[in-house]
C-alpha cells in the first residue's frame, strides 16, 4: 500500500536525476546560439548576472513542475490503479522528463533571446 512517506521517498530520490537530466537540452538551447552572436559580436542587452539569475529561475521553475507528480500520486491512493502504478511510475518520469526536455530547451532559447534582444519571432534585433 502507498503511503505518503513511500511517496515522497520514491519521487525525491529521482528529483535530481530529473533536474541533471535537464541540463543537456539546456545547453544545447543556449550555447550554440549564444556562442554564434558572441562570435560575430551582437551587443547584448543582458547582464551575465541576468542571464544566471533567468538560468536559476527556470531551474526553480523546473523544480516546481517537478513537484505537480505528488498530485497525481494523491489521486490515485486508494485507487485500482494501485496495483499497476510501479510500472506507470516509470512511465509518468519518462513522460515527466520528455516535458521537461522541451521545456528545457524552448526555455534556453528564450534566454538567449532575451540576453541579445533578439524577436523570434521575425529574428529582428529589438530596437
Amino acid at each position: 500500500m502507498l503511503d505518503h512517506r513511500t511517496i515522497v521517498r520514491y519521487w525525491e530520490r529521482r528529483r535530481w536525476i530529473f533536474l541533471l537530466l535537464l541540463v543537456p537540452p539546456t545547453l544545447l538551447g543556449y550555447l550554440p546560439p549564444a556562442s554564434i552572436s558572441a562570435g560575430v559580436g551582437d551587443q547584448q542587452i543582458m547582464s551575465s548576472g541576468e542571464v544566471a539569475l533567468a538560468f536559476f529561475a527556470s531551474f526553480l521553475a523546473a523544480n516546481l513542475c517537478y513537484t505537480f507528480i505528488y498530485a497525481v500520486e494523491f489521486l490515485i491512493m486508494g485507487t485500482r490503479i494501485q496495483e499497476d502504478y510501479q510500472l506507470w511510475r516509470r512511465w509518468l518520469f519518462v513522460a515527466g522528463v520528455l516535458l521537461g526536455f522541451a521545456a528545457a530547451w524552448f526555455t534556453a532559447q528564450g534566454i538567449y533571446f532575451m540576453e541579445y534582444g533578439i524577436d523570434p519571432v521575425s529574428g529582428r534585433f529589438w530596437p
